[in-house]
Formats: C-alpha cells, sequence, structure tokens
C-alpha cells in the first residue's frame, strides 16, 4: 500500500508529426517523426532499484519514398534516435541472489523495401 507498481509508469505520452507530398511521375515522399516519452518505473514487484528504469523520450524518424497506388514502399528508417539508455524487461533471480535485465536496443537504422503483388 502506498508503493509505486512495478511495470506502471504514471505518465506516457505518444505523438507524430507525418506529412506527405505528391511529386512527379506519380511518387509520394511521406516524412514522420514520432516522440514517446514514457516516466520512470520498476520492472519487478518487489521494486529493486536495479530494476528501475528512468524516464525515456524516444524519438524514430521514417522517410518513405512510394507510388500513388502504394504497390511499392522504401523506407530509410532510424529508432531511438536519441541513443536513450533503458531496460526493455527486468527481473530478480532469488535463487541467485541477483537479477537479470536485457537492456533496450541503441540507435538503430535501416532501410525496407516491401512491395506488394
Amino acid at each position: 500500500a502506498g508503493k509505486p507498481l512495478d511495470n506502471a509508469p504514471e505518465v506516457t505520452v505518444s505523438s507524430f508529426f507525418q506529412y506527405e507530398m505528391e511529386m512527379f511521375n506519380n511518387l509520394v515522399a511521406i516524412g514522420r517523426i514520432e516522440h514517446n516519452y514514457v516516466d520512470s518505473f520498476f520492472l519487478d514487484q518487489d521494486l529493486d532499484p536495479n530494476l528501475f528504469n528512468d524516464d525515456v523520450d524516444l524519438v524514430n524518424l521514417r522517410l518513405t519514398l512510394t507510388n500513388i497506388e502504394r504497390d511499392w514502399v522504401l523506407t530509410l528508417w532510424g529508432r531511438n534516435l536519441l541513443n536513450e539508455e533503458y531496460y526493455a524487461m527486468g527481473l530478480d533471480i532469488p535463487v541467485m541472489g541477483g537479477y537479470a535485465g536485457v537492456t533496450a536496443l541503441d540507435a538503430t537504422y535501416g532501410v525496407t523495401l516491401r512491395y506488394t503483388f
């Protein structure tokens, strides 16, 4: 009673801005930036300070080129552009007297090509 719940940040906010622009030769360019804020929280029920996530600001970006019909899509993307360090998951291991945590990915970049028949 009176203690915080595990895996329950008090505040989470997600937002995005997307802009689409028709170009020459029936092409469409799309730019999208996303921001996700997650308040600090504990990852396990015993509120172990080793499994505490500080608040995180995640910024993702996508630049897309496609045709009007959208039967093919080429996207350049980046995730966690601010390179925030946080746990994706964590748990206590009582029989070993410790804990285990999996950190989230650092900044990640890629290219995706999708074609629909």
